[in-house]
């Protein structure tokens, strides 16, 4: 059959269509190509595609732009259409799935779908970009962008999304939000699987905040505010929130935290009820909601330690009584910093003079002391996990649950993601987060018996990438 020249287009295409309408594509198609003007080429494409097959005068729907914006239409030689058109300002949130002449998804050599994105694809929408696409451009009450999932995909997530929002229930609104970022990373060709990387850092838009609702479901919009108010999962976690460009703004911990905060951003405390904002030092602290008194705070007087004394051994008596050179250099002579109102001082030289945010201002000083046992950071690097929380060290608590060592936080955040999927797919048997977090036997009883992944998914009926995208029903924001 026939093509029409430079393409790989049938000819067969043109018939019953206007004859000036034809012959106009055609010539712009034959000029674009001999002046060597690809992206003229490509647009004049978008025109036949635009004024024929059975949907001729419509964009969205007309099986022939869906051929174009997928690669079964092209120029012979040069970028296709979907290549150049996510370059574009107004394309670069577009993704488009890559087929053959044949129509049949094309796959890599993993298997995976190819896709054709822009550089800023299954990021959060921004204020305006919400006010300017439209309800249809995202998940119902959310910043979740639609491009890319199927228009199944979009009902049952909107229905789930409005179902939970509408009864106040934050937390299975959060697992539904979850799951349809997870969703977006699949329509994105990221397979958790294999590119661990990219999926772990696809998800930390929803553990920094990026993703989230776009009001307040019982008092929370963002997933650190619902976990660290949830005392079966995060009370002594952190996590560092961020702005749509990725600079962080503002520290989440749960009540029961008490490890480190960057004194570079606030710190706030998640109770449930609201946050409480610390002053900083030499303020007293706000407490949002009067969720906390603020009620100076008085330092308390020394106290006296003479009671713990060490004595030596087999003598009856206290080290430091003996006056052993090796007691006075830690004690003092006769032991008297275990009674510090013994030296004239409020505060013995040597221990730190801790000014409490609130009291008489002064500095925060030590004297007579080794700087370095103050570091806490000196034998350890600092690392920023994907789940938004930073650790010093090699220790600490994720969801509930101790970590010695890093490939065991590594293993805690596989189990969540895990437990999430049995969550959103009905498989965790009445057992809530916290619960399955602390069971790792049941997760992996209950994950195993699933050879594709997807299985697990909200109602074990989403399918794989490959299935949701087989047909011409993949939505995008282009014109």
């Amino acid at each position: 059959m026939a093509k029409i020249p430079g393409t790989n287009i049938d000819d067969s295409v043109l018939r019953g269509m206007n004859e000036n309408k034809r012959e106009e594509i055609l010539a712009r198609i034959e000029n674009d190509i001999a002046a060597g003007d690809i992206a003229g080429a490509n647009d004049a494409l978008f025109s036949l595609a635009y004024h024929t097959g059975p949907k001729a005068g419509q964009g969205q729907g007309n099986p022939n732009v869906g051929k174009l914006q997928s690669g079964q239409w092209r120029l012979n030689e040069g970028e296709t259409w979907a290549e150049q058109a996510v370059k574009s300002e107004s394309g670069k949130s577009d993704i488009y799935v890559q087929r053959d002449d044949e129509g049949n998804v094309k796959e890599d050599n993993r298997g995976r779908a190819v896709v054709i994105k822009g550089e800023d694809y299954g990021k959060p929408m921004t204020p305006d970009d919400i006010a300017r696409a439209g309800p249809q451009a995202f998940l119902y009450g959310t910043n979740i962008p639609t491009a890319g999932l199927s228009i199944p995909q979009v009902t049952q997530l909107n229905r789930q999304l409005k179902a939970e929002m509408d009864k106040g229930d934050k937390n299975a609104a959060m697992n539904v939000l979850f799951h349809a970022v997870h969703t977006l990373s699949k329509a994105a060709g990221i397979d958790q699987d294999v590119d661990r990387a990219g999926y772990k850092e696809f998800m930390s838009r929803v553990y920094d905040g990026q993703f989230r609702f776009n009001s307040p479901v019982d008092g929370a919009t963002t997933y650190a505010e619902v976990v660290l108010a949830d005392p079966t999962t995060g009370t002594s976690d952190r996590y560092t929130q961020r702005d749509l460009d990725g600079n962080p703004t503002v520290e989440l911990v749960g009540k029961d935290y008490t490890g480190p905060t960057n004194p570079n951003i606030p710190t706030k405390i998640v109770t449930g009820g609201g946050l409480v904002d610390y002053g900083g030092p030499g303020s007293v602290g706000t407490a949002v909601g009067g969720l906390m008194a603020t009620t100076p705070y008085t330092q308390p007087a020394p106290q006296d330690w003479s009671a713990i004394a060490p004595f030596v051994w087999g003598a009856g008596e206290t080290a430091v009584g003996t006056g052993l050179p090796a007691q006075q250099a830690i004690f003092g002579p006769q032991g008297r910093a275990m009674q510090p109102w013994a030296t004239g001082q409020q505060v013995p030289a040597g221990l730190v003079n801790y000014q409490i945010p609130g009291g008489t201002p002064a500095n925060v000083t030590y004297s007579g002391g080794n700087p370095s046992l103050f570091d806490f950071n000196k034998d350890a690097a600092t690392t920023t996990n994907g789940n938004g929380t930073t650790t010093n060290g090699t220790s600490g608590t994720f969801m509930g649950q101790q970590y010695a060592n890093t490939a065991e936080y590594h293993n805690l955040l596989s189990r969540h993601n895990q437990a999430m999927q049995l969550i959103r797919g009905g498989h965790n048997q009445g057992k809530g987060i916290g619960a399955l977090m602390a069971d790792p036997g049941f997760i992996a009883n209950q994950y195993k018996g699933f050879a594709d992944k997807s299985d697990l998914a909200v109602g074990g009926k989403s399918g794989s990438l490959f299935d949701v995208l087989s047909g011409n029903n993949t939505t995008n924001t282009s014109g």
